[in-house]
């Protein structure tokens, strides 16, 4: 999906990411399927964290083409820091999940996306099938390995 249409759909208050419930009310059933897009974008994040390490080199080939069959999951962008944001896309035909962590801009009610920066794809079981991080991107390897250190527990 092209970083424009997830920028338009951006638009939307993001959720803070450890935990804290949305100041939208909910529906039940919507609240017990937020609650699980957040434990699977906890899961994801801290995996992605965890397994930090260079993308494996395919050539020429674009990493991000790897998540061209992903469709994001709406309401799902979730604010991590003060410049970071991630998106749960999915792939249902495979049945992968994606964490996409983007480089963004926001205020209290909105966020404006600025570049993706990496992403964590793993299977229903929560195994890595696929990480990768911008090499350029210092701060967001800083990020990563800061809740690594921060949640060691939680594998």
């Amino acid at each position: 999906m092209e970083l424009r249409a997830i920028q338009a759909r951006s638009k939307v208050r993001a959720n803070v990411f450890v935990g804290m419930p949305s100041a939208v009310p909910d529906k039940p059933q919507a609240g017990l399927m937020k609650s699980r897009l957040k434990k699977y974008l906890r899961a994801i994040i801290l995996s992605l964290s965890l397994g930090l390490m260079p993308a494996v080199s395919l050539g020429a080939q674009d990493p991000w083409q790897f998540l061209d069959n992903f469709t994001p999951v709406p309401s799902s962008l979730t604010r991590i820091s003060e410049r970071y944001v991630a998106m749960i896309f999915v792939n249902r035909d495979e049945q992968l999940s994606a964490a996409v962590i983007f480089a963004a801009n926001c205020s209290a009610t909105d966020c404006e996306l600025n570049y993706r920066a990496g992403y964590a794809v793993v299977n229903p079981e929560g195994s890595h099938t696929r990480i990768y991080v911008n090499p350029d991107d210092e701060e967001l390897k800083e990020l990563l390995t800061s809740i690594s250190v921060r949640y060691p527990a939680k594998f």
